[in-house]
């Protein structure tokens, strides 16, 4: 479990090494910056046939959708939005990650916050025609 919890803490650094997130003006990129960091935050709970609370956060279609409590995302409100929600502990949702898993940074939270508040735009590439 130590062990678990060490190697959770240095990806989120080196997420948030790697990101180097924009200054204020600049657009938020999903793929570069927000999906990395939800991939070592979330992923390891929210993903696959039966992801926890009904939420697969493995895509950007899956965070949008949300589950039967929310909207995953509400373009421009990151107050509406269950996952900036959950970071924060907005309108009586549990708090996640689960305190016991290294937590996201203060800057980390403020990232997703300002991709939110830019329109929450979806920046993955298009899968190539086979």
């Amino acid at each position: 479990m130590r062990l678990l919890l060490t190697v959770a803490a240095l990806q989120l650094a080196l997420v948030a090494f790697m990101a180097q997130s924009p200054t204020e003006g600049q657009p938020v990129s999903f793929v570069k910056e927000v999906q990395p960091l939800i991939n070592v935050l979330c992923v390891s709970c929210h993903a696959g046939g039966r992801p926890a609370a009904g939420l697969s956060l493995e895509t950007y279609a899956g965070l949008a959708l949300g589950n039967r409590k929310a909207k995953g995302l509400v373009p421009g409100k990151p107050n509406d939005s269950l996952i900036y929600m959950t970071l924060n502990e907005i309108g009586g949702v549990k708090k996640m990650p689960p305190r016991r898993i290294a937590q996201p940074t203060a800057k980390e939270i403020e990232l997703i916050q300002r991709w939110i508040e830019q329109g929450a735009k979806d920046d993955t590439p298009p899968k190539p025609d086979k």
